[in-house]
Parts: C-alpha cells; sequence; structure tokens
C-alpha cells in the first residue's frame, strides 16, 4: 500500500503563542497533509530522526493533528500513514522536524520588543499598503503577483510583532492568496500572551480588522471568546480573552489585515495569519507595515516555507521610497537580516544594490531606492524570521516583505 502524504507539513511550528494555558514547559506543533481517499491517518513522532517515533496519534479521517504536550524548546521528528478500511498501514511518508513551543518562535534570540515610536496613520478604511512601483505593492493585485509556484511551494503561518499605539497608530499587513480555490485561514492578534514569552509593555487589548483589495471590510473581532464555541481551530485559541482571533474562508484575491489597540493604549502586539489547509490555494507575497526602532527595538516578521522541496523566496526592507506614498518619518536606511528556526543569522543586507544586484534586477522586485535591503534567496522548508533594523541607528516607518518565487 503506497502513501500519498509525502506533503506532510508543519503547520503551527513557531506561531503559537498559548503557553499561558499549559505548563511552563509544555510546546505546541500542528501538523497537516494533502487529503486521500483514505479513510484514516495515523501520526507518529520522535526526538530521533529516522526513529524511533515514540509518540502516535490516530488523527480518524482528518488531516491536521495539534500536539498540545510536547515539551518546549524540544526537536521533533515527524512522519504520517494512511490505512486502509482493514486498518493496514502504508510506508511512511517523508520526514518532518520542528521545535515545539516558543523555542520555534519567529523572534530571533538577539532581539528583544520593538519601538514605542508611532506607527503611520491610515485612511479611515484601510486599503493594502503600497511598495513604491514598479515593483509590486505590499499586497497587489494578483496579475500583479509572480508567477504562481509549483504545489507545495509556499508561506504558511505568517507573524509580524511591532508597536501599536492608540487612535489610527495601527499595524498593517497585507498578503495575497493565489490559486483557483478559496482559502480557510486563521488570523490572531495577540498582546498580553506575550508577557509569558519575556515581551514587555504589551498591547492589553488588540482587536483585529480584515478588508478586501476595494478596501471593505470582511471581517472583526475583538475579544476571540466573543466567537461561537468550536469556532477557533483546537491549538490556535489565544491564551487570553482580551485576544483576537478571525476564522474566514477568503476568495483568491489580496487582502489587508489591520490590528488596533482598542483602549488607546501603546504596546508590543502580535499579528498572525494561519493556512489551515494547504491546497490548491496558497498565501503569498506577504508584507507588513510598522515602526522599526532603535538598537534592538526592530521589526520582526516571521513566516514558514512549507512543502517537501526548496523555494525561492525574496524578502524586502522597505524605507526611504515609503515617502512617495505619502507617509513621514520613514526608516532612513533599512538593513535586512533573515534567521533560521533557531535564531542564527543566514544572510544579511544593507543597500540592495550589492553582490546580488543582478539577480534582484531580473527578479522584477528590485527596490526603488538604493538604501534599502533585498536579500534573494533558495531556503528550504522551515520556519525563518526576518528582521529589519536601521543601519546608523534611525527609526521610522518600514515595510517588511517576502515573496514566494518560481524555483
Amino acid at each position: 500500500m503506497s502513501f500519498p502524504l509525502s506533503k506532510l507539513v508543519v503547520v503551527a511550528a513557531f506561531s503559537v503563542l498559548t503557553t499561558g494555558a499549559f505548563a511552563a514547559d509544555t510546546g505546541t506543533l500542528t501538523l497537516a497533509w494533502d487529503p486521500t481517499d483514505a479513510p484514516g491517518y495515523n501520526l507518529y513522532w520522535g526526538t530521533t530522526s529516522g526513529g524511533p517515533y515514540d509518540g502516535m496519534d490516530d488523527a480518524h479521517n482528518q488531516t491536521t493533528v495539534t500536539l498540545t504536550t510536547l515539551t518546549s524548546g524540544t526537536r521533533y521528528y515527524f512522519v504520517a500513514t494512511s490505512y486502509n478500511t482493514e486498518g493496514v498501514e502504508s510506508a511512511y511518508s517523508e520526514e518532518v522536524n520542528a521545535v515545539a513551543g516558543p523555542a520555534g518562535s519567529p523572534t530571533p534570540t538577539p532581539t528583544p520588543t520593538p519601538t514605542p515610536t508611532p506607527t503611520p496613520t491610515p485612511t479611515a478604511t484601510p486599503t493594502p499598503t503600497p511598495t513604491p512601483t514598479p515593483t509590486p505593492t505590499a499586497t497587489p493585485t494578483p496579475s500583479a503577483s509572480p508567477t504562481p509556484t509549483p504545489p507545495l511551494q509556499y508561506l504558511l503561518n505568517i507573524s509580524t510583532r511591532v508597536k501599536v499605539r492608540g487612535g489610527d497608530n495601527v499595524m498593517i499587513g497585507g498578503f495575497i492568496i493565489d490559486g483557483a480555490a478559496n482559502k480557510e485561514v486563521v488570523f490572531r492578534a495577540l498582546g498580553p500572551s506575550l508577557a509569558n514569552l519575556g515581551v514587555k509593555k504589551v498591547l492589553s487589548d488588540p482587536s483585529l480588522e480584515v478588508y478586501n483589495s476595494s478596501g471593505a471590510l470582511v471581517q472583526q473581532n475583538d475579544n476571540w471568546t466573543t466567537l461561537p464555541p468550536g469556532t477557533v481551530p483546537l491549538g490556535l485559541e489565544p491564551a487570553y480573552p482580551a485576544e483576537a482571533v478571525i476564522v474566514v474562508n477568503l476568495a483568491p484575491g489580496s487582502y489587508t489585515a489591520v490590528l488596533r489597540s482598542v483602549n488607546g493604549v501603546e504596546g508590543n502586539a502580535l499579528c498572525e495569519l494561519y493556512d489551515l489547509v494547504p491546497g490548491n490555494s496558497s498565501v503569498r507575497n506577504i508584507s507588513t507595515r510598522g515602526q522599526a526602532g532603535l538598537g534592538d527595538d526592530v521589526m520582526i516578521g516571521g513566516f514558514i516555507v512549507a512543502g517537501v522541496a526548496p523555494s525561492k523566496v525574496m524578502i524586502r526592507a522597505i524605507g526611504p521610497s515609503l515617502a512617495a506614498f505619502g507617509l513621514s518619518d520613514v526608516l532612513p536606511d533599512p538593513v535586512l537580516e533573515l534567521h533560521d528556526t533557531e535564531g542564527s543569522l543566514i544572510y544579511q543586507n544593507d543597500n540592495w544594490q550589492g553582490e546580488q544586484a543582478q539577480q534582484i534586477a531580473d527578479s522584477g522586485l528590485a527596490p526603488n531606492d538604493a538604501s534599502e535591503s533585498a536579500i534573494l534567496i533558495t531556503l528550504t522548508p522551515g520556519a525563518y524570521t526576518a528582521v529589519v533594523r536601521d543601519a546608523a541607528a534611525g527609526q521610522g516607518v518600514a515595510l517588511v516583505e517576502v515573496y514566494a518565487l518560481d524555483p
């Protein structure tokens, strides 16, 4: 019996920040795979690559499993099988691995809280934050996005942490759903639970809104506990009632998520996007606009490269060219760092017209300003973090973007 589920992926390796709901040494991971006609599936895991796999969960006919009793900070290795009506199992899927709980967070260890300086004021009806032409905007229309990647090369579970203040000083995130089918996604706006991870001055009461490309409000939430029971998938329930969640089925297109402070008090917040069921459509070309500050008060964006094969990714840090769109106090000289799931620095760029200048220009995604930064890199599946700071201890509004490109 063959096993077609080589598409096993880690869905929530770094964004499940619900440690407040569990013991301090408990970690959480979610695994997912593409559905088949098999009547059931088993998930196996252990702490050694290749086995033995000491843990086992019968998922029945479900295609996701959330494990909430793993040891935080421990790397686990996972395989899955399908079984027929007689209980005969297939061979193992390809193995995937991830670190459970906060140790897999996209916030790298050397970067503490973001800057307390204000973010820019958006329009009354938020629209996707633009990046300078002729490059694609932060949340462009589907026709402006790069050519769709082959199956299993896509982005999962995007998150960004910045300082959010009262009024219209908000966090704005843009993203594209690419493909032919609707996509079920979960948005989370976290504030109080970040304190459990050592983040200082957290946002006490975040609210969340999602808008489509025309600026129309799709859905909003303030306090996830107001949702009907069972709305939020198991393992994604925030630890605090004041945090917000949106579960929505979206058609292909460009969207904007806006995270606000309900009570006007500023604080650090995390905005997350989960791709629940990878399939014909995928989440691509994500961006977040916020404030990048001094020292370690930086903008932090986390993302997962999913699938079983390496994917080509473009990461950009935009600052000066945002002034052309009416934004003031832009980050004068953005530096871009890319970290892996352990927090180790993979690549760094200050001013994109360096060793990768020709490749970046050929991609059609070159920044408009020479002082802006870009990294074009092929990444193996896993969790990564993009960190944006200023080269000369400046501060200001910046945009961090991640594009999934063709291999």
